[in-house]
């Protein structure tokens, strides 16, 4: 039972082929949607290729959070500051949503730890904060692999600076920046939540292959 299997990916193409060949039975089927982005050369390419609407909200919640507030986003190299900054991606995380909060329970806070250290330790961590006055607002854990992004958890604080749109100037921030490094994708994994598409997201689906005899 093989899950998360790129739709370009020769294990979907050859597998099924192979398997049959030596007298097994197979079930191929779409597992799920993971919105990814495209990523131009540039930001003004990307922001052309989204819609008006949208290209006007982005640069307008961008101006309206740095008109209202200091803002400062940035990216965690420190590997001393690393433990204390997941601690409060965690708290963020937490914060977001009663089911976030009940997702990060003991056992997954330690989870979220250990993959951090390991994967900055290979260069594959992006944690991502943005301040608003000196205060994280919002955090986004993502994976820097290869020619991509992918976006792996994310948090915020709701009660405090929403109108300032944190999550979104932090998303936006996040993709110009993947762009300036030269990365091709950005990638949401699973979950097809509208404003992934709204940033320019384009469907493309996972497989799930079942071998039998």
């Amino acid at each position: 039972d093989l899950c998360n299997i790129p739709a370009a990916s020769p294990t979907r193409r050859f597998l099924p082929t192979l398997a049959e060949a030596r007298g097994y039975r197979t079930q191929v089927a779409v597992q799920d949607i993971c919105p990814v982005i495209p990523l131009p050369a540039t930001w003004e390419e990307y922001l052309s290729s989204l819609s008006r609407k949208q290209r006007h909200e982005i640069r307008r919640k961008i101006r309206k959070a740095n008109r209202e507030a200091r803002i400062r986003w940035y990216i965690v190299q420190d590997p001393a500051r690393l433990p204390d900054e997941v601690e409060d991606f965690i708290e963020l995380h937490r914060r977001s949503a009663a089911e976030k909060d009940a997702f990060m329970e003991p056992r997954m806070r330690g989870f979220f730890r250990t993959i951090a250290r390991v994967l900055h330790r290979m260069g594959w961590l992006q944690l991502a904060f943005i301040e608003v006055n000196g205060e994280k607002a919002a955090s986004m854990l993502n994976f820097d692999y290869g020619d991509a992004i992918l976006v792996y958890n994310s948090g915020y604080d709701p009660q405090r600076y929403a109108n300032l749109s944190p999550g979104i100037v932090l998303l936006s921030y996040c993709i110009e920046h993947a762009i300036r490094e030269g990365r091709k994708r950005f990638d949401f994994l699973r979950g097809q939540e509208d404003y992934k598409f709204r940033f320019g997201a384009q469907e493309t689906k996972i497989y799930r292959l079942i071998i039998e005899t």
